[in-house]
């Protein structure tokens, strides 16, 4: 795990199987989440070529394993990144983001959707 110094993470982070993460210098996890292995959070232009901005995970988010998520990005409060999702825009507050590049799914359609399978199974 290599978490940079000035990244800022908040109270109650859980990292679940360290291995392969990285955080960037000017991350900001709030309170409450939740990472697992292989996830990358950082700047979108590595190469020097961009402004180095990084992105904020709000409280109460969990971020998949091998998730990607960078650049000038937030991660809206009660919200997933899935597993190997690349997140290159703002994930809205209780939200799942899957794919790449993410997309974001509200937890309402997440919930609906797993409620009429269920239903049909």
């Amino acid at each position: 795990m290599d978490v940079v110094p000035g990244a800022q993470v908040g109270l109650g982070l859980m990292i679940h199987h360290p291995v392969g993460i990285v955080v960037g210098r000017g991350v900001k996890v709030g309170d409450g989440c939740t990472i697992l292995q292989g996830v990358t959070l950082g700047e979108r232009h590595a190469d020097g070529s961009g402004l180095p901005i990084y992105p904020q995970i709000r409280d109460r988010c969990t971020i998949g394993a091998n998730a990607v998520i960078l650049g000038d990005v937030s991660v809206g409060p009660n919200s997933t990144v899935g597993a190997s999702a690349l997140v290159i825009k703002d994930v809205p507050e209780n939200c799942v983001a899957v794919g790449v590049p993410a997309r974001s799914i509200p937890l309402k359609h997440v919930a609906a959707a797993t409620e009429r399978k269920a239903h049909n199974d």
